[in-house]
């Protein structure tokens, strides 16, 4: 038999399955690393999407906030109060629901695991004071959530310079922008929210404040 009719020594087909295995294991590593990266990078991607859209549903609604009085409240205060951790506003109700007129609506951090959610509730506006009553509905706007700290802007009290507080309870008129400040389970920031409220008494025209 020549050398080129004898075929392959048994050596030699096990080196060959030994290259095409390590070969094969190097594919497989570069995919997963692959396939990790595009999968972070699509998770980043549906998080943007996420807070563009939950901003937007917040812009539109607090910035159509009513300053409707409530029953039996103290020194006529309107259905607004504002807390450093959510918010309870008028609002008329976002097209995607099916119910009409006004609405209240809750906004506001839950603790939850793995992360705390921001919340949004709604419930028909009766003339009640705006914790009277829980919220009909609730959904997550945003979940993953560290901290979420609420601001509003406008003045303490008629004649007095406006300025940021914690708090915005029992006042008979709107602040003029309402902030909210979020930051997720790993660190991240979402972009401030800074929302000018239309229908606000306070000092409109002025310039935005730092």
């Amino acid at each position: 038999m020549t050398g080129s009719e004898r075929g392959f020594t048994l050596l030699e087909l096990l080196i060959s399955v030994s290259l095409l295995a390590l070969l094969m294991t190097m594919v497989l590593a570069g995919l997963n690393v692959t396939t990790h990266h595009l999968g972070r990078q699509s998770e980043r991607l549906d998080r943007s999407s996420r807070i563009l859209l939950a901003q937007d549903f917040l812009r539109i609604q607090l910035a159509d906030a009513r300053p409707l009085t409530v029953v039996a409240a103290p020194g006529a205060a309107i259905a607004f109060d504002g807390r450093a951790d959510g918010i309870d506003f008028v609002s008329p109700v976002p097209d995607a629901l099916t119910v009409g007129g006004l609405q209240v609506l809750s906004l506001g951090f839950a603790e939850a695991r793995p992360g705390g959610e921001l919340l949004i509730g709604w419930r028909p506006f009766t003339g009640e004071a705006s914790a009277a009553a829980a919220p009909g509905h609730t959904t997550v706007l945003l979940d993953h959530v560290q901290e979420a700290a609420f601001a509003y802007f406008g003045p303490a009290a008629p004649d007095t310079p406006p300025s940021w507080q914690s708090s915005w309870r029992n006042m008979s008129y709107l602040p003029s922008l309402v902030r909210l400040s979020l930051t997720f389970s790993d660190g991240r920031r979402m972009p401030e929210l800074v929302v000018a409220l239309r229908l606000s008494t306070g000092a409109l025209g002025q310039a935005a404040p730092q």
